[in-house]
């Protein structure tokens, strides 16, 4: 589901500011960051400013000191549509943020996003941060490759459904699996270039990647958010110690050791 001009600039342009803090003042902040090179989660603390804008790299869980950040995975045209396809209110799992394009190759989230109680209560949405040109490695995507019945079930080996760390088959096996049953299936992709504001929504088992960079002067700066119902959220949120923060019927919790967390400046600008 696409929403095209969903979210206002103003609230885009509030999380570009505080993202563009956030790079610049990457000591100050606890958060991880994911690096492509060598497929590590490491704090940001430990990377060179500007590595941060290389590509490859996934800056993890923004939201958590971002008030702009939650309110883009909480806007109304997300929440309303997700309450629905749930029938239950929807939950912040986990965000990522991209500078430049992925390049990832083809996946689907649920292997590797599992923390919810019912591993298929799983949807992500992806905001365009900025117009994103055709040569700066736009998001691709597969229609109908969400469905068990054409894509089947990987085994990521002793019959699991899902990645863990002792997986006998690693990521680009994976990849490798999706790539068949698209072709023998007839799939075609779809190449995303999205404007300001608008948001696609997809299910968990949606096959997508990252198309390559042609000009790697371009950047493609994108919010991504995944969500379980509140129902299913990880059990951790039950905790007692837990903090929910609700907006437009959504939910996002923290656990106890990020309330005293540094924030990005949109946390003290939005109230």
């Amino acid at each position: 589901m696409i929403f095209r001009g969903a979210l206002p600039g103003s609230l885009v342009d509030l999380f570009r500011e505080d993202f563009a803090y956030l790079r610049s003042h990457s000591k100050s902040f606890d958060l991880i960051v994911n690096d492509d090179s060598d497929w590590g989660d490491k704090p940001i603390a430990s990377f060179p400013p500007a590595r941060l804008e290389a590509f490859g790299i996934r800056f993890v869980h923004i939201h958590t000191i971002s008030k702009a950040a939650i309110l883009l995975s909480l806007a109304p045209a997300v929440t309303e549509f997700l309450t629905h396809v749930f029938r239950a209110p929807p939950c912040i799992l986990q965000s990522l943020t991209f500078f430049r394009g992925s390049q990832q190759a083809v996946h689907a989230d649920y292997p590797y996003v599992n923390a919810q109680t019912k591993l298929g209560t799983l949807a992500a949405s992806w905001v365009a941060l900025e117009d994103v040109s055709p040569d700066a490695g736009p998001l691709v995507y597969f229609p109908k490759s969400h469905s068990v019945e054409t894509i089947g079930t990987f085994d990521w080996g002793n019959g699991s459904a899902v990645h863990t760390p002792g997986a006998s088959l690693s990521s680009a096996d994976y990849s490798s699996y999706l790539g068949q049953r698209i072709q023998a299936n007839g799939l075609e992709p779809v190449m995303y270039c999205p404007k300001k504001g608008d948001v696609l929504i997809w299910h968990g088992a949606l096959a997508h990647g990252g198309l390559r960079v042609a000009n790697p002067n371009l950047t493609r700066q994108a919010y991504v958010t995944h969500y379980t119902s509140l129902e299913a959220r990880p059990a951790w949120t039950h905790s007692k110690d837990c903090q929910s923060f609700v907006a437009n019927g959504g939910y996002v919790f923290a656990s106890s050791w990020l309330q005293g967390a540094a924030k990005l400046p949109s946390w003290q600008k939005i109230g």
